[in-house]
Formats: C-alpha cells, structure tokens, sequence
C-alpha cells in the first residue's frame, strides 16, 4: 500500500474496561518490510477526553520526543529507521515506549512504496501472557512474528505446532519448547518460510505480540497487525461479508485448546469441524454480501483476508461478538475508495447514524442471516480523507477498508465508547476445596505436577521422593498403590515379578501389573501384547469407556488413565510408574509413600536389612515356589579392578565422557547415577554387551524426552548396533507417536519429544510390534485392534468366533459353540474352547507301551511305526498330525529294541529326533536351537530337564528324551479319532490293539506290524525265532529285590510318595522284565527308575534324590549340576526367561541345571555374555555360523548381534549342501594320502613311490589362515627292525596340541610327551582321538581323519578345502598328479630323491636308503608272496567291489615288497 489509513477517535471512558485500544502506556514496535528506501516509521497519536502529555522512547537508539496533544487532537510522529527490527536477538530498551498523562489511542505505521501497513496499538494493561499466532500462508517471503517485553525482565516460551526452520535461530521441533529470557523493553523477531500459525507464546508476565508477512500477494503487500491475547478472545464472531469479484475473501480460524469443536453458518448451510488440537487451523470462503457466523466450544482466534483485487491484500484481526461497542471512530484515506462494514444487533439499529463533515446518514441494514438477532450494512465513504463517527444505541463491530490501483488498507474501528459489561459468571471454584499439590480449574482439582518412580536394570530402585536403593528378589512386589484411601482418588495397584537371569544373585522386572477400574492388565513377554483381565489383545488397546489405554510407544508399552497414571516398561529391563501429584501423601510401596521427603521411603537406619523390611511389607502371594527376597547371603560383588575395568571411556564411561556422545546431556541430567548402575549391571552379569547396550540407552532414553537430541556415535563406539526387523530402518531422532493401523494421523498431532529406535518404512505402518503395507491393516471393535485373518471370540462364553476378513477389512462373525467336552476358557491369555481333559500314551524301555486309554503291551519291532496319527472323524475342525516312532535294537542283544528316533507332523511342520544325535533337533529337515517357536506360538519346542517338548496351541504334547522315553499327550477333542500304537483313545482298553481295518490284531506284534511305514533294510517286526523274550522266575524275583528294580515298590524307598498317586506295579514288571533281556546291566535299571521318575514327578510326587555318584549317576555338561526337583521352565538366552510355551506352573522334574550365573543356550550353559542371538524368529549360539538358502550369505552371531555377508559364495572347492537340517559349504570331495606296507607312499592326488630311510618325514602340513582353513602339521618316524619289519611313529600338531603315536601301543597317545589314555578330546571337542578296533583315530572338525594301525600303516584323509595349499610327502592335493614331485623354485626336471630329501627331516638323524631283506626284489607268479598279495586285484576276489574307487595295483604292489 502506497497509502494510509489515520485512526482517530474521541476517548471513552470505559474503554480501558472493556477492550477499547486507549490508555497512558503503550509498547509497540515495527516488523521489517520488503523495502528499506524512503522509509517512514510513523505513530498516529489521537488524545481522547482531554490534553495528555506524550513522551515516545526508544532506547537503544537513544531516540526521545516529547509532545502535547489537545482533547481530540490527532498528530502523525516519525520514529528513527532502526525501530525497525532486522534480526532475531535485539537489546533492551529496544522497543517503542509511548506513555501519556491522559488517555489516548496509537496507531503505528511501517510506510514504504507499495508496501505499507499499520496497526493498532493496544495499552500494556490490555496485554496478556498466552497467545496464539497466526500468519499468512504462501508467499516467497517470510511469515513474521514478534515478541515485545514490558519493564521487568521476563522469560518467554514459544512452542510451535509443527518443524519451523527459524532465520538464525535454527530449526524449532512441532511440539518442543523454546525459552527465551528477555529483559527490560527487549525486543526477539521471528522469522521463517514456514507457517507460524498455532504456534503458542507463553511468558511469566504480561507481553505484546505482533505478527504478519513481509510481504504477501501478488503484487505483493506489508502486512503487520497486533495479536490480541487469548484472554481477550472468544467463542463467537461476525465476519463481514467477501469482497465483490474478482477478489476473493476467507476467513482463517485458529484453536486455542484441544478438541473444539467448530461451526460456521452462511445461513444455508453449517459446516462442523472437530480439532483435536490446540493451534490447529482451519479456512473458510467469505462471498460477497453473505457474513459468517463462527461459533466454537472453546476459543477462538480470528483472521479476516482479502485479495481485494484490483488493489492489494489486507488482513483483518476480528473482534469477539461480546466485545462490541456503541460508539466508533473511522479515519478514511486521501485517494483510496473506502467503505465501512458495520456488523450491528438487529435491537438499536435504527438509532445508528454514520456522520463525517457533520453530515449524517443512516446505513441500509441487510438481514444476516446466520443470525436472527444480527443486521449488517456496508456505506461508501468516498476517496477523500475524512474522520467518521458511527454512533448508535446498539452494540457494534466497525470495520473500514479501502484501496486503489495496487494500494489497499483495512482496519478495525476504533471503539470510543463501549458497551456495560456483562456480569461475570460465577467463578466455578469458589468454595471448592483441594488437596496438597492440586489447583481448583473450572470447578475441579487438578494436579500441579507429576513425580516418577523408575526399576532399571538389575533392579535399580528410585522412589518418587527420589530415594535410590537396590533389591534383588525374585518375587511379586507392589510398586505403588494407593495407601490412603480418599473418595476423590481413583484406586489402582502397580505390582511386578522380578526374575533372574541366570544369576540367581540378581533380578530384573519379568511382569509388570496394573489394576485399575476394575481391569486388570498385564504386560509381560510378549512385545506389541498385553493381557486384559486374561486374555492377550493387541495394542493398542482402549479400555473402560477410553478412561484407560496401552499403546507403544517406541520399545515401551505406555499405559494411561484419565487420571494422569502413566506407566512405561519396555518388556525387558526398564519401568517408569509417574502419578500426578493429585496423590501426595496417598501412597505406599517400593516406590514410597510420595510425601515430599525421601529420608523416610526406607526404614532407619538403612542398608540391606532396611531395605528386607520395607521389601516385606509390599511382597504380594506368588505361585513361584522358587523365588526368594534375598541373594541368598552371596550378593553380587565387583572388584575395585573390575570397575576401573567397566569405566572405560568405551563401555560405562562413556556416559561421563566429557567431549563424548552424551556430554550434550550433562547439564540436563547428571550421569552418575546412570554410569554406576551400568557398572554394576554390566560386572555381575560378565561383562555382557547387551547389558552395557541397555544401559546406555537407558540415559539416551531419557536425556530425549527432556528434549536433548543424543549423538547416534554411541552405538558405533560401545559396539551396541540396532538391528530393525524387516520392513523397518533406524532412525536417531523418530516419531514418539509412529502411524499405526489405528491411527494414522498420530505423527502429525504428536507432541511428545523424539525417541531412537527403529520405524517403519515408507508406505508402511505399525501392526502391533510389525510394519506392514497400509494395505494389509487389520480390523477394529471395541477399542481393539485384530491383525487381518486373525480368529477370535466376540464374548467370554465362545457363543460367537470372528475374523477380521482381508478383503473387505471387516470384522465377519457366526455364532458357534464349544464341543460337548470342550468348555471355554482363558489359558496363556488366549480364549478359546478347550477339552475338558487329556490323555498320555507313553513308550518307555524296550519298549513298553501305555495307550492313551491305559493298556500296557510290549513290542519289540525296529522298523518306523505310527505312534499316534488322526483318522477320519465327523469333526471337520479337528487338526490332523501324525507322530512317528522308530525303533533299534540295543548293542548285539536282537531280542529287545528301543526308541531310537521320533518325528512330528502338525502344521505343516515335521520335527525329528534322533537319539544319534542327542540334544539335536529337526524342523523341516533343518536344525534349529532350542527354544524355537513357530506360527506365532502356536508351535512350541523347548527344553525340559533331560526332554524335549514339543507343544501346540491345541492341547497336543510330545516328549522325547533322545533316550528310550516317549510320550504323547492329546486332548479329548480327540477321542476316538486316532489310530496307531496309542490306540484309537475311545475309553475302551479293550479295543486298543485293533488294525487299521479295525480288525482285532492276533497280538501285540501283529498289531505293531500293521502300522508299520517303513524302515532301514533289516529292520523287522518279528521277535527273534519267532520267540519275544520271557523272564525266568528265578531271575524275576532276584530283580525285584530293594537294590534292584525293588526300589520302585520300597515303601521306605525314595518312590514311596507315588504310590499314593497310582499302581507302581506295571512298572515294576517292565523293570523286572528289562534286567532280564539285558542280564542285569545297570543300564537297562537306570532307564526303568527314570522312566517311573518321569511318571511320578508328573503327578506332583516327591521323590528323594536316589542317584549316587555310584548308582546311576546323571551325567551333566560344562556349567551345570544335578538336580532331582528342577525348576520345570529354566532360564533361557532366548529372551532370558522361560521357553514361549512352558508352563512354568508345572511340577519339578529332575535334570540337568544351569550353575548360576548361566543360562541355556539351546543344550550348553552359557554366562550372559556368551548368549547367542535372535534372528529371523530363530535363536542361534553365540559364534555360531549359519548360511541362507543355497549358502547365498553367510552369517555369524557375535555379542548378540547377527552379521551377515550377502555376497557370499563357496569357495571353488567346496560346494552347497543341506546336511543335518542346515545348509552350508562343504568339500566337494575327500583326498587320502596313505603310508603302507614296507616302503610305499600314496599322495592325496594318487601317485604312488617308494619311501626307504630310518628318517622322521614331514607328510603334511599347512599354515593356518584365519577364518579360511585351520593349520597342522603331520610327520612320522620311520624305522625297520632286524628281520625287515617296518615301524613308524606318527605325530599330528593341530590347535596347538602334539599328538603321538607309537608301534605297538593301544588305547594310548602321548599329548606333549604325557602319556594319556584314549577316549580323548582335546580343544574344546574340536579334536577327537578314540581307538578304533586294533587302530587309533584322530578328527578335527576341520574335516582331517587320520587312521594310524599302531604299526606302520597312516592314512590320512583332508577335504578339498585343502586343494593347492598342502605341502610334505602327500603332495599339494591340486588334483594333478603329474606335478607331485615339483618343490618350490625348482628348474630342472623333478625326481622322486630330490622330492624325498625336500621333506627329510634335519632334526633327527636320519639312514637314507633300504634296510633289511624287503629290499631283495623278487616276483614272478610262483613266489608264495605274490599268491598272497592275489586277493588285493583280484577280480572275483572280496576286495574286487573296491576297484573302482581306489586302483588295486599301488596297494599289490606294496603288499608284495
């Protein structure tokens, strides 16, 4: 605007009372415009009732003016150019000060060539401390807005509702405060290309705020206008009609609060709009000669816009309809066609006169018809300057505006008189009456503040007073609860179950609970669930009419109330309890009692004893027989060395670190704490990496949500990178409110300060703990979510099953019951119909079996058999599986077999074991580690003292020992609908041994035969002879004696407790009748006494501990002792708690137990820190290497995390291969070098020469080449005796052991000159010597076998891994015989001598040349040697069939010398 509007008034007196811009002092200054030539700053200073004295400051520019203004006089003032602000940060006294004797009103203008505006100038006792912004939207310019400080200093917080990238100042994050302190009339000028509008301005005393554009349109113009504070705001206005084409007019429509609710009526129609929150915005059209009525539950802010073609635009702030006035004052501009727009009460109207040069008129009312009781007129006021009056009886809101060829203006009048105020309504908290720490709000109390309490780690306590201590119990413990009962305080109860990891000498929280209107939720192991009063659900969850709800946040379930409850826990190590301070002094627990002092949250004096008190006095009742409050008197201890050792600048220290990652974070939060509880963690759990990794993000964690962003360095430097599941990346600063399948706006209104961690791909959203595509999102009811085909009950009485159906998104139900023996109800928080009971078949021995309705039988088969599959049953629903059995002779007794292998097909999953490798089991024909878990735990497999157990979602158990014990378990659901060697489970006994034709078998071998499947050549269903073993008496009753298989029946015994539960007498006979097949051997005793072990354990009996060191003692690997009543769900590094499916409610039973301080990692006790890792929903061993399908990556697990190499491929001579369930590269072939008969040497290549010499020879031998091939070196010692007899001692270096093999001695090596007898293993198994028949065998697990006949024979056999690098006597295995004899270097032509003395050793003496009467050549067909030697190339001979793999004539040709 080239042009200018004068604001000119008389004074009112009630102005000051009811919001007419007059008064005595004023603050104001000026926003930088699009030109800085011939600028004018300039103030329009208006006297109102009578002469006032001005004096006009600015400070900083030592800039003063003093003037005197008659009653109604209005002068025009210029102010210095500096009072223009230019940059963020200006210094006191930087403002405009005006102050007066009398009252008067201020307008000030920012004048430049077509760029102009003004604004009118409220007193400082009109302003306010909360605004809210609003500017322009568009332009390439910047949206402008500044803050103007009174007389005191003052401290000013901005927030803004979204990222806003601040001129000079940097990027301000949606939803994060920024504080600036502003002293005495400083100014602070914000500016940006982004919106500013919804931004929110608080301070701690009274300030002014202005806003605008630098320059908006096109062309474009100056926009400055004063904001009014929230204070001065309200709930209803009159917009003023659009401006008539080709302009176009809205309105801008900012909220002040969360959820308003908006309404805007042209008279036609009432557009509703809902805004969840505070400063979001929302724009309406404005037609000409059609007002608005906008009306909104909360208040509101305003803004009226035009591009008031064809001149410039104008921006408009709007009064309130309960801030009008009777009497107004316009000022019109020389040259600029202006018009008034008076939005009036339809009571009074025609009382209203406009007047300018003391002549008056009347407007010409136009119904309003958004509102009955509303009129408005619009009047032309001409080109010419004039001052204008609009007075009236009715109340009014008056505008002006004007414009010419690229000039335009627009103001709002200037009230003069105002209306009597409206009495105020009653203050809603007169009377009412809080409680400590809570302020009375529209006629509640509410909190002032919130205190958290925090366990982290193993567990490190602080209370909400901020008392820190450490408690290592195992049990269920209330965290907080309300101790004091008040009717105004909502009841609740947070308690949680520690657990150990291996270190039964530490905890951690395993479970934490909240009780809370009448819900009981629970969350626990499993991530993205949590159990409601049972049953798992989904998150997010709503629960009690919205009043509570769980949602994930990052790694953490995030309870809340309406309350103010929060609880976090991240379903590992951390939980975080905050209550509003609605509670001080209400509450008990291991959080304390909230009052304000932390001295007494323990009992006095303190210490270990006063902490055991208080423990007692919040310990709740836990079903865990095993838990226990204390250490146990070895509570864990670090060395001074250790935590010197742990404080290092890259583990614990860090966190102290001064120019570290987390130094940004110092001021804000001290380390201290932090840094001596990851020492402390980090030590009595061995070091363990992901131990340091939690702890560091502990402080991480906590440092972001007091807004202070974390250097992602750390996890480079301590070795804690994060690994994102598919679907999914890592970010250092990300959404606290990701996009989930329930809300997809989440991120937009989340206010919450960044969190690290791992978030979803584009495109793609959180479904619980999963990303998935938008399109693949599930179904909601009730406040629930259920992932798309997931199966449910839509009631607690199963009387209707939904789905949520993938086409439509919808939820589909039918009604549908339970079976007549099935009944509904909740067990590992899933509901669903379950049988009411269950049956076990069980094979033990050699084999006797137990069908599922209790009939015994033996049966003495080895072939592969059904033990138990599904026929066809009227039940369509019923999930088919089939369980297999194979059986095996023992040793060279025929007449008795065991289990030796057993497989289960369910799901589409086949799992096998085999007793050949015990501890090992197949899914699919892959090895996996144990625990595994498949299709969401609906498949289980895991470890229970010496069984594996496989479990289904169904009811369905098998268990095997890798012995000779196997059981099946079934639900009734499944009652005569079975067949195989558990019989048809029909309640009939009788029946049991019928055929699969359901013909009565002629006898357990009959029956046993007709569900045979297949089998090993050999393997047959027939008792030897015809004949199945049979017990003497004589021998019946010696085994049925007390030292015997009498031990079952002793009354005094250690089995007396199960005779209670049921007749020991049938396994008494199999006892009886196993010693008898097997003589007596104590081993066939030990397996009866487990088998009827097993039994009674499982029917809860106590049975004292019956092994000896003597008697059958239990074996049990490194880390991990006996016990005869085992915990029935050990800790595991899958998760570091019980296997998915345990029920850790279950009796003991005996086993094998983890020392402590170690868990199970799949069949090994491991420390902490040598778990293994999670990947792919599979656990694998630390170290452990692993391939992808048809080895196209090779990956390894080191310090929890997988690494893996994409490009990986087999070298040239290995080749992929699935061996044992698991592919990985393997040789391609095998080469074998041999040393034999008198003098003959083969190489790994085939070629054949003679070796003479007393000398010691190097065979083999290769550097090793780290993660290629392992090194060794191979010799012998070659010697002959007087009679021509050829000795050889061999010794074998390999993982720095010396192994060696003398002439003549068996079950005997020398390991570094010690004489140590065989069976050994050596290097952690990595190398094996045993004695094999009348030879020694050495393996490594590099594939070397060397067979030595302890008399002169060697063969030695590599794989081709090997090809090309070996050196010695047996060649380079390149596979090319031709060039065996080449060495190193040489040029002329190789010899077989040359090549012999290349590898003569020069360490011991050495005799070249033959010794003895094997050197006489002699053949010929008639020396009786040669007829001996017939049978090696014989064609007919026994040998003749090896021809064809290894040539005859090398090995003749030996035999013969």
């Amino acid at each position: 605007m080239r042009s200018l509007v004068l604001y000119a008034g008389v004074a009112a007196l009630l102005a000051v009372c009811h919001g007419c811009s007059t008064g005595r002092d004023f603050i104001a200054t000026f926003l930088p415009n699009y030109y800085t030539k011939n600028q004018r700053l300039q103030l329009v200073l208006t006297a109102r009732e009578s002469e006032a004295k001005v004096l006009i400051e600015v400070g900083s520019l030592k800039f003063s003016k003093g003037l005197t203004l008659s009653p109604g006089e209005t002068r025009w003032v210029s102010v210095p150019p500096g009072a223009q602000l230019q940059q963020p940060h200006n210094p006191p006294h930087s403002a405009v000060h005006i102050s007066s004797t009398a009252n008067i009103s201020v307008v000030a203008f920012n004048r430049q060539p077509y760029t102009s505006d003004g604004a009118v100038i409220t007193p400082t006792d009109q302003l306010g401390v909360e605004y809210r912004v609003f500017t322009p939207a568009g332009g390439p310019l910047e949206k402008q807005l500044a803050v103007v400080n009174g007389n005191s200093p003052n401290k000013v917080t901005f927030r803004p509702t979204q990222n806003v990238q601040a001129k000079g100042l940097g990027l301000w994050n949606g939803g994060r405060e920024t504080i600036i302190a502003l002293k005495p009339y400083q100014t602070f000028l914000v500016q940006s290309h982004s919106t500013l509008t919804g931004m929110q301005i608080k301070s701690q005393k009274p300030m002014a705020v202005f806003s605008g554009h630098r320059c908006y349109g096109s062309p474009c113009d100056h926009l400055y206008k004063q904001l009014p504070p929230v204070s001065q705001l309200g709930t209803e206005y009159m917009v003023p009609p659009g401006m008539k084409s080709p302009a176009q007019s809205w309105v801008s429509i900012v909220t002040t609060e969360d959820n308003t609710e908006v309404s805007v009526d042209n008279g036609k129609v009432t557009a509703k709009s809902k805004l969840k929150k505070a400063g979001e915005a929302i724009s309406e059209w404005v037609t000409p000669n059609q007002p608005l009525l906008v009306t909104g539950n909360k208040k509101l802010l305003l803004v009226f816009l035009s591009t008031n073609k064809p001149h410039d635009t104008i921006m408009l702030v709007l009064r309130s309809s309960d801030r009008l006035a009777s009497a107004w004052s316009l000022e019109t501009v020389d040259k600029m066609s202006s018009t008034a727009v008076i939005l009036s009460e339809l009571e009074g109207r025609d009382s209203v006169k406009v007047c300018m040069k003391s002549s008056c008129s009347s407007p010409m009312w136009s119904k309003h018809q958004a509102g009955a009781k509303w009129v408005w007129a619009k009047m032309g006021l001409g080109k010419e300057q004039n001052h204008v009056t609009v007075d009236g009886d009715s109340g009014m809101v008056v505008y002006v505006y004007g414009g010419e060829h690229r000039e335009g203006y627009a103001t709002a009048g200037v009230c003069s008189e105002a209306l009597p105020p409206v009495a105020p309504p009653l203050d809603p908290c007169d009377g009412v009456s809080c409680r400590e720490k809570e302020v009375c709000a529209k006629g509640s109390c509410v909190h002032v503040s919130t205190a958290t309490c925090h366990a982290l780690g193993d567990p490190h306590y602080k209370t909400f007073d901020g008392r820190r201590f450490d408690f290592q119990g195992t049990c269920t413990y209330i965290m907080t609860t309300v101790a004091k009962a008040d009717k105004d305080l909502t009841p609740f109860t947070v308690t949680t179950k520690n657990d150990h990891r291996g270190n039964r000498r530490v905890s951690f929280v395993r479970t934490v609970v909240v009780n809370v209107y009448d819900m009981n939720v629970i969350i626990s192991r499993h991530r993205g669930r949590v159990q409601v009063n049972g049953e798992l659900v989904n998150l997010p969850v709503s629960l009690s009419g919205g009043r509570v709800s769980v949602k994930q946040r990052g790694q953490y379930a995030v309870l809340t109330t309406d309350f103010g409850l929060t609880v976090r826990y991240n379903w590992n190590m951390r939980l975080y309890i905050s209550v509003p301070s609605s509670y001080y002094k209400h509450l008990g627990g291991l959080c304390g009692n909230y009052n304000g002092d932390g001295r007494d949250d323990l009992p006095i004096p303190g210490g270990v004893s006063s902490v055991l008190k208080m423990i007692s006095s919040w310990k709740v009742k836990d079903v865990d027989p095993f838990c226990r409050d204390t250490c146990g008197g070895k509570c864990p201890y670090c060395s001074e060395k250790q935590k010197h050792h742990y404080l290092g600048p890259k583990l614990c220290g860090l966190l102290n670190k001064q120019d570290g990652p987390f130094s940004v974070c110092h001021k804000t939060i001290n380390p201290e704490m932090y840094s001596a509880n990851c020492v402390y963690d980090v030590c009595t759990n061995q070091g363990a990496r992901h131990i340091l990794c939690d702890n560091l993000k502990s402080y991480s964690e906590d440092c972001m949500s007091e807004g202070v962003k974390i250097n992602p360095l750390w996890r480079e430097i301590a070795n804690c990178p994060l690994s994102c599941p598919a679907g999914s990346h890592y970010e250092a600063c990300g959404s606290a409110c990701p996009t989930s399948c329930t809300d997809r706006d989440t991120e937009q209104t989340c206010k919450s300060p960044c969190v690290e961690g791992c978030f979803c791909n584009k495109g793609r959203v959180l479904s619980g703990d999963r990303c998935i595509p938008q399109s693949s999102c599930g179904c909601q009811q009730k406040g629930r979510y259920y992932p798309q085909g997931s199966v449910f009950w839509a009631d607690d009485k199963c009387g209707s099953k939904c789905h949520c159906d993938a086409k439509s998104g919808k939820i589909i139900c039918k009604p549908v019951g339970c079976k007549p023996n099935e009944r509904c109800s909740l067990k590992g928080g899933v509901r669903d119909c379950y049988p009411l009971s269950s049956a076990t078949c069980q094979g033990t021995g050699d084999p006797h079996y137990k069908t599922f309705d209790g009939r015994r039988y033996g049966f003495q088969g080895t072939c592969i058999y059904v033990l138990s599959q599904t026929v066809h049953s009227p039940l369509p629903d019923l999930l088919p599986y089939q369980a297999l059995v194979q059986n095996e002779n023992r040793g060279r007794n025929r007449a008795v077999a065991y289990t030796k292998s057993v497989s289960l097909t369910v799901h589409n999953f086949t799992i096998s074991m085999n007793s050949d490798s015990p501890g090992k089991v197949l899914v699919n024909s892959r090895s996996v580690n144990l625990p595994y878990t498949a299709l969401e735990g609906k498949l289980s497999l895991f470890r229970q003292g010496s069984f594996c157990f496989v479990q289904t979602n169904f009811g369905l158990t098998l268990k095997f020992n890798w012995r000779s014990h196997v059981s099946l378990t079934v639900p009734s659901t499944y009652a005569g609908s079975v067949e195989g060697l558990c019989g048809d489970y029909n309640g009939k006994a009788g029946d049991d041994l019928q055929k699969p034709d359901r013909s009565p078998a002629k006898g357990p071998t009959d029956f046993g035969n007709s569900f045979k499947v297949g089998g090993d050549v050999g393997c047959t269903s027939e008792c030897p002879g015809g004949k199945c073993p049979v017990c003497e008496p004589t021998l019946a009753i010696r085994y049925q004696q007390k030292d015997s298989c009498g031990i079952i029946a002793n009354k005094a015994g250690p089995f007396r407790d199960c005779h209670a539960k049921f007749d020991h007498t049938e396994y008494l006979n199999d006892c009886v009748f196993d010693l008898c097949a097997y003589k007596g051997h104590i081993t066939a005793l030990c397996n009866s006494l487990t088998s009827y072990l097993v039994v009674c354990q499982a029917a809860s009996a106590v049975v004292e501990n019956w092994r000896t060191q003597q008697f059958c003692p239990l074996s049990c690997g490194a880390n991990s002792h006996y016990e005869a009543c085992a915990v029935p769900c050990p800790q595991t590094c899958d998760g570091f708690g019980p296997a998915e499916g345990c029920d850790v409610e279950a009796p003991c039973g005996e086993g094998c137990v983890c020392d402590d301080g170690f868990l199970l990692s799949d069949d090994q006790c491991v420390a902490v820190a040598e778990c293994g890792c999670q990947y792919n929903e599979q656990y694998y061993r630390s170290e452990q290497v692993f391939y992808g399908a048809d080895c196209g990556s090779r990956c390894v697990c080191l310090e929890g995390q997988v690494k893996c190499d994409d490009s990986f491929t087999c070298s040239a001579n290995e080749k992929c291969s699935l061996e044992s369930g698991v592919f990985s590269c393997v040789p391609k072939t095998t080469g074998s070098c041999s040393v034999f008969g008198s003098c003959s040497v083969r190489t790994l290549d085939g070629k054949s020469y003679p070796l003479w010499g007393e000398c010691g020879f190097l065979l083999s031998e290769v550097e090793e080449k780290a993660g290629v091939i392992s090194g060794f070196s191979l010799s012998i010692q070659q010697s002959t005796s007087k009679g021509g007899q050829v000795y050889r001692s061999v010794t074998l270096t390999a993982y720095s052991y010396e192994i060696t093999m003398r002439p003549g001695v068996v079950w005997e090596v020398l390991i570094e000159d010690i004489r140590t007898n065989l069976p050994l293993s050596l290097a952690d198994g990595k190398i094996e010597v045993h004695q094999g028949g009348s030879s020694i065998v050495i393996k490594t697990d590099f594939g070397l076998h060397l067979t030595y006949d302890t008399l002169a024979g060697v063969v030695l056999t590599l794989p081709s891994t090997y090809g090309g690098v070996l050196r010695g006597l047996c060649g380079d295995f390149n596979g090319d015989p031709s060039d065996d004899f080449v060495l190193a270097g040489q040029t002329g032509e190789p010899s077989v001598g040359d090549f012999i003395a290349a590898w003569t050793s020069k360490e011991v003496p050495c005799e070249p040349g033959c010794k003895g009467p094997t050197c006489t050549e002699t053949g010929g067909s008639e020396n009786p040697k040669t007829k001996h030697c017939d049978i090696i190339k014989s064609p007919k001979g026994p040998l003749a069939g090896c021809h064809a793999a290894v040539p005859p004539l090398p090995y003749f040709e030996a035999c013969v010398r």
